[in-house]
């Protein structure tokens, strides 16, 4: 069998390894994106680069240098830089021979599973095996699918923002709690509460399902609305929002309307270095508007201790808010 080349594989590596670099400036990124989307050739190599790399048991991308880092710096011949770009590029080509030519590996490719997971106040960039995008918020977690027939992603916990390719007549889907939100192509947003999923469309169109006893309750939205579906099976009325509010969590900033704190608190955990405690169920259903930055957590839990008599204890590895005996909860 004749197998045909991998095309563009030395730029796709540096483009791959450059969005998946968390020093990247968006910049960066963005000229990395559009590289991909002029030509459906670097858009097939930076598949291949992007299965082949998650196959190999999850090397962490620390472990080999993009052009620019400090370690590729040190290489100032460059004679000597392509010889190592060229190297990875070979990797590459050698996985995908040998993964064609291999009849126990070629289900792997009809069929890929991946997990990704950030941990506490990290975020990541993720390129998936189609060319679709996913950045990860705080200690979020994802399991990945593919197959010829659909794309599925498992949200378990956390948010993420997913940017999905057009290919076909693979629909793309998220699944979290008792529903999900798929769509061909576009943006959404998608937040994993303890009980709730909140959706929101930043571009184009989705589709929300979501369980309902026996049968299914289904929603179309479009962009710039938001809904969410509970463990029940309940679906919230479509809102109108605001995108840039919604996903200023990339920028380390969440705004909240009339938020329960308990929910809040859920968020801010995934950010904050010491766990935060509502020692008081009271605390729960207090309800707060306002933003959040997640660098300066502290100044905001003590604001609202003075505001509403919440009382702050930290130790070293929680921080307990009860009520205070000095103050009343509004």
């Amino acid at each position: 069998m004749t197998v045909p080349p991998v095309r563009n594989s030395h730029d796709a590596v540096e483009r791959f390894l450059l969005i998946n670099d968390p020093d990247a400036s968006p910049e960066q990124i963005l000229s990395a994106l559009q590289w991909i989307e002029a030509d459906m050739a670097n858009a097939s190599a930076i598949e291949q680069v992007s299965r082949f790399w998650h196959a190999a048991d999850d090397v962490p991308l620390s472990r080999i240098s993009r052009p620019g880092s400090t370690v590729w710096r040190a290489l100032t011949n460059r004679s000597v830089q392509a010889i190592a770009a060229c190297l990875i590029a070979c990797v590459v080509v050698s996985l995908f021979f040998f993964e064609l030519g291999n009849p126990a590996s070629r289900g792997a490719i009809e069929q890929e599973r991946f997990s990704f997971a950030s941990g506490v106040g990290q975020t990541k960039n993720i390129v998936l095996p189609d060319g679709s995008q996913v950045q990860l918020g705080g200690r979020t977690h994802i399991s990945v699918s593919y197959d010829r027939h659909a794309r599925r992603v498992s949200l378990t916990g956390g948010e993420a923002l997913f940017a999905v390719r057009d290919d076909g007549d693979r629909l793309f889907r998220v699944e979290s709690g008792n529903g999900s939100v798929s769509a061909q192509a576009g943006s959404f947003n998608v937040r994993r509460l303890t009980r709730e999923t909140v959706v929101t469309v930043v571009d184009g169109n989705a589709r929300i399902d979501s369980v309902f006893g026996q049968s299914v309750l289904r929603k179309e939205i479009g962009k710039g609305y938001q809904t969410s579906f509970f463990d029940t099976g309940d679906v919230t009325p479509i809102r109108r929002v605001s995108i840039s509010d919604i996903i200023a969590w990339k920028h380390g900033i969440v705004h909240y309307d009339d938020v329960p704190l308990a929910i809040i608190v859920e968020d801010l955990n995934r950010y904050s270095k010491k766990r935060i405690i509502l020692s008081s169920p009271r605390l729960n259903y207090l309800r707060f508007s306002g933003v959040v930055r997640y660098d300066n957590l502290g100044d905001w839990l003590r604001g609202v201790g003075r505001l509403v008599g919440v009382n702050i204890v930290e130790d070293g590895r929680f921080i307990h808010l009860g009520v205070s005996t000095a103050g009343s909860v509004i």
